[in-house]
């Protein structure tokens, strides 16, 4: 009897872990069409080399198409100091930006403008908008023309000023130009103030340190506080392969840790602006860029309260640097329903593509008043060409 008992027993057990995966398998068919990536959860999105400022989206469409996901938010890099960043300009190509359709998913798309206090000779010893004068109200007259323009807006858009404040590769960076936290700290508030007091809630802040500074400064006392903040942010990178994603944002850092860190201070959404991997330039080696994009997925459970993900897709971090890199892209990124959804995330208005997991002045320039580790930065990597903006 107790033998009959004991295989009924085995039987049943099997028989319910049976009727679990087929309950998982139904589930994944009906909402995906088959069991989903991770990162499906997450709002995906790209930079792609001078997108919008050619006047066309085809290269993030064709890129797109190929990794079978469409960029629910489009990012591009806007500066003070020349003409691209007057809001006429950016008016015209937010137009751009945001009316595409690619992977066959809807035409529903959301800016990230990072937005730069600096110009020619963009150096970062020559702070063109010096921190204290920015704080002081110096430039007021040409933010407002950004707040103007935002509030006419009749949908939202992400603004990452100061981005990678940690490191001293900016002139708004610590290390340089006599920039403290208290006045990086300053600034921030005075700008997001400048829209908040007109009650411009369209504009979703995001703030957002780098992975990892030179000085082992930590971030979260760069933090301006939860009332000036939307969304906080990491940008990290892998020169390498090697260096896994989870890495770039735990302890491949200096300092170690900035994802526990950061998310420990506020109960705000994450995003990661920018993030990116290199080929391995061992062409023997089974760990590659391809590879890298797939334990990517695997790893993001681990990290519940990033919300987007926007790849930096431009030089030797493109998707398409190989077919091994693209395919691997494919089948991390792949697979996810193409209707971006409406879920609502903290600190934001409808979002398309994003997930539920808990984490006035006529003036167009600005003016005075008066006359080992992960620790690459945008500011080394995009030098090259950000005079052309």
């Amino acid at each position: 009897t107790k033998q009959i008992e004991s295989q009924f027993i085995i039987h049943r057990t099997k028989g319910m872990k049976v009727a679990v995966a087929l309950l998982v398998v139904i589930v994944c068919f009906a909402v995906y069409g088959w069991c989903a990536p991770n990162s499906c959860g997450i709002t995906y999105g790209t930079y792609t080399t001078n997108v919008p400022f050619v006047g066309y989206m085809n290269d993030t469409i064709a890129i797109d198409n190929r990794i079978g996901r469409t960029s629910y938010i489009v990012q591009w890099y806007q500066n003070w100091g020349d003409g691209s960043g007057t809001w006429p300009n950016v008016l015209g190509f937010l137009k751009i930006a945001l009316n595409f359709t690619s992977a066959g998913a809807p035409n529903q798309h959301m800016a990230l403008l990072t937005w730069q206090p600096w110009g020619s000779p963009f150096s970062s010893t020559f702070a063109n908008y010096p921190l204290v004068n920015i704080s002081n109200g110096q430039y007021d007259s040409y933010i407002d023309t950004w707040v103007n323009g935002v509030a006419a807006l009749n949908y939202s858009v992400y603004i990452r000023p100061f981005h990678e404040m940690d490191g001293n590769w900016y002139p708004w960076g610590q290390g340089v130009n006599g920039n403290t936290p208290a006045t990086f700290i300053a600034a921030w508030r005075r700008v997001y103030s400048r829209f908040s007091s007109r009650g411009v809630t369209n504009a979703k802040f995001v703030w957002c340190p780098n992975n990892s500074n030179t000085r082992n400064i930590s971030q979260e006392t760069l933090y301006p506080g939860d009332e000036y903040v939307d969304w906080i942010c990491l940008d990290a990178y892998a020169e390498t392969p090697f260096n896994q994603f989870r890495s770039t944002i735990t302890e491949n850092c200096v300092p170690k840790n900035p994802y526990q860190r950061l998310t420990a201070i506020t109960n705000k959404p994450m995003m990661i602006a920018e993030y990116g991997v290199k080929e391995n330039s061992d062409p023997n080696s089974n760990v590659t860029k391809g590879s890298w994009f797939q334990q990517m997925d695997k790893d993001l459970v681990l990290f519940p309260r990033i919300q987007a993900l926007i790849y930096f897709n431009t030089d030797d971090w493109r998707y398409n640097t190989s077919e091994s890199s693209i395919q691997g892209a494919r089948i991390a990124f792949s697979g996810c329903s193409q209707n971006p959804g409406t879920s609502t995330i903290p600190g934001t208005s409808t979002i398309p593509g994003t997930s539920t997991i808990p984490g006035t002045s006529a003036s167009s320039n600005p003016t005075t008043t008066s006359g080992g580790t992960s620790t690459t930065s945008s500011g080394a990597r995009m030098s090259s060409w950000y005079s052309s903006f």
